[in-house]
């Protein structure tokens, strides 16, 4: 790739990122995340809320008379949510001890230790297990474990290239497939298609979009005719999840990308 034509595609790339992430930022935001506590029900969260929304019209309210009537209110509310989340939790552990009961009368030695560990507020994800460097010393530090799967990943995903090339086939028949530019329509049938929980911020979404669908269409196309893709498009996060045997063991892992590419 000429230098010239590279910093070219990365300045056009840089355009349509930003109309991507500003637009959605103006129009959608960011999600805040929320850590829930998973053993407490959709109706005690509700009563949550009223309590937050109460709490939230004592510190408003400037009248004394309106704030002793808030607080009242306030008391019963809080009684109800501690009521309701001893009931959700001890529901919860009596759903897991039927689990392990289960589990046990099956022999699934490895689901009764999870449940246990979750039981006595130890549990663990298989993100966190600790793997073993080649010679099998044990890796302790953030640091050790990052360096491993660095190069682990490096030489699983860079493997040289075979030495004899691959028989390919000439197929029988060819597949009736539309090789075609997408039309502006299609483009924002497919944009519209997105799942939004924030259906105001879709509109406006959307109508920015459309706007900009045509420009958008043009700079894909010089992409596609070039055959040349940015910089961004060879970057991404690789999301490790685990299968059968020891997760010690980096081998038994398997990798999958999350890149921009893959979400356009």
């Amino acid at each position: 790739m000429v230098p010239s034509e590279s910093t070219e595609v990365n300045s056009k790339w840089d355009q349509i990122r930003t109309i991507y992430e500003t637009t959605s930022q103006d129009c959608l935001g960011f999600k805040q995340g929320k850590k829930m506590k998973k053993w407490i029900t959709p109706g005690t969260w509700k009563v949550i809320e009223e309590r937050r929304h109460m709490n939230k019209k004592i510190l408003d309210t400037k009248s004394e008379r309106l704030q002793e009537r808030h607080k009242a209110s306030y008391r019963v509310l809080d009684k109800n949510v501690k009521r309701m989340a001893r009931a959700d939790k001890r529901a919860y552990m009596e759903d897991l001890a039927k689990q392990a009961e289960e589990a046990a009368e099956k022999g699934e030695q490895g689901k009764i230790y999870k449940i246990t560990r979750e039981i006595c507020g130890k549990f663990r994800s298989n993100n966190d297990v600790h793997i073993k460097d080649k010679n099998g010393r044990l890796l302790t530090t953030e640091e050790e474990q990052k360096a491993r799967w660095a190069e682990h990943f490096k030489e699983v995903l860079n493997r040289p290239a075979p030495d004899e090339e691959a028989i390919i086939i000439e197929a029988l028949q060819d597949l009736e497939i539309n090789t075609n530019l997408p039309e502006r329509q299609e483009i924002i049938t497919a944009i519209k298609a997105l799942k939004m929980e924030n259906h105001q911020g879709r509109t406006i979404l959307m109508q920015n979009f459309s706007k900009s669908t045509q420009n958008l269409q043009l700079k894909f196309f010089n992409l596609y005719l070039r055959k040349i893709i940015p910089d961004d498009w060879t970057k991404g996060i690789i999301i490790k999840l685990a299968k059968k045997g020891a997760l010690s063991d980096c081998n038994n892992w398997r990798e999958t990308t999350s890149n921009w590419f893959s979400s356009l």
